[in-house]
C-alpha cells in the first residue's frame, strides 16, 4: 500500500513470474510489463541484480527477496527489507 497524493492510498505492485516477465498493477489494474534483465547473480549470492527495463536503474533485492519501500513525490525516502 502506498499513498497516492490528492488521490488518498494506492495498491501499487510487481509480480514476476517463472518464465522471466513481469505485471505492474495499480490497485489490481495492470499498467505495465516487461521482460526481467538479469544483471548479476553469483553463485551462492545473498543478492541479485536485476533491471526491468533496457535503459532502467539496476534494482539490488537481497535475501528474502522482497523489498518495501516508501516514496515522497517519487523520490524514496526508506528501503526496508521484509520477510
Amino acid at each position: 500500500m502506498t499513498w497516492g497524493g490528492f488521490n488518498g492510498a494506492a495498491d501499487l505492485k510487481y509480480v514476476f513470474y517463472i518464465n522471466g516477465t513481469w505485471d505492474y498493477f495499480e490497485n489490481d489494474v495492470k499498467k505495465g510489463s516487461g521482460i526481467v534483465q538479469l544483471v548479476s547473480w553469483p553463485d551462492y549470492a545473498n543478492t541479485i541484480s536485476f533491471k526491468l527495463t533496457d535503459n532502467g536503474e539496476t534494482v539490488d533485492l537481497s535475501y528474502p527477496w522482497c523489498l518495501c519501500f516508501i516514496r515522497v513525490n517519487g523520490i524514496p525516502i526508506d528501503f526496508v527489507a521484509r520477510g
